[in-house]
């Protein structure tokens, strides 16, 4: 992976950890290793690659720098939160160590990346709740990566949105049933289990003959279209 995208990441051990904390104070939020994985198919993409879920933007700063050059990423989100914050007040953010990581100065790298990809022509930001949409067939994507709403209903529309004859391959982070909501600080924290249906959804489809699972890396999964 190109050296430039470290920045995503912090501390020193990034490379080899299978695991982030909430409070670890990385721009992007996936392991090293499961980006690799999303990596691998993003480099595949031969029509267009469409994102379902940003946050901050550090998977699509990641997807714009690992597409190959021809390829245009398309990201949705109910919100853009892609801009400079000159300090942690103006951070939206529960915890923080994210607050301090994208009032800092690898952040607005960051941004001023998105930003000259935009100008650009290489990405386009799409600010809306995904249920809403509605994908026209003028525009193809054959590579999705859906990092969204996590609920199964949420996870059922997002897929849904995505089965479309140009689609081959789309990924999916968080590929697990229960997970946790972090309130606090690393002194004084707290994990609140919360149900996904990430799991549910995709184990779903792939029954259904829709889908076939290709690969998968830690919470990180691949999924073929099958129309």
């Amino acid at each position: 992976m190109d050296k430039k995208l470290d920045i995503l990441w912090s501390g020193d051990d990034f490379k080899e950890r299978n695991y982030y904390l909430p409070s670890d104070p990385h721009i992007i939020r996936m392991t090293y290793g499961e980006a690799e994985l999303l990596q691998e198919y993003v480099q595949k993409s031969q029509e267009g690659i469409l994102e379902i879920g940003r946050f901050f933007g550090g998977s699509t700063y990641f997807l714009v720098e690992s597409a190959p050059k021809n390829i245009m990423v398309t990201s949705i989100d109910i919100k853009d939160r892609i801009k400079i914050y000159n300090n942690v007040n103006e951070v939206k953010h529960s915890v923080k160590e994210m607050r301090e990581t994208y009032a800092g100065s690898k952040y607005k790298s960051v941004v001023k990346g998105l930003k000259q990809a935009q100008s650009d022509g290489k990405l386009s930001l799409i600010n809306k709740d995904s249920s809403k949409i509605k994908l026209g067939d003028e525009k193809k994507y054959d590579v999705i990566f859906i990092d969204g709403d996590h609920s199964y209903e949420g996870v059922m529309n997002d897929l849904k949105l995505v089965f479309r004859p140009s689609t081959k391959y789309i990924v999916l982070h968080d590929y697990f049933e229960q997970g946790y909501d972090f309130h606090g600080n690393t002194k004084n924290s707290s994990f609140i289990p919360k149900k996904y249906g990430v799991k549910t959804a995709v184990d779903h489809f792939i029954e259904k003959g829709r889908c076939k699972k290709l690969k998968q890396e830690e919470t990180m999964i691949v999924l073929e279209y099958l129309g």
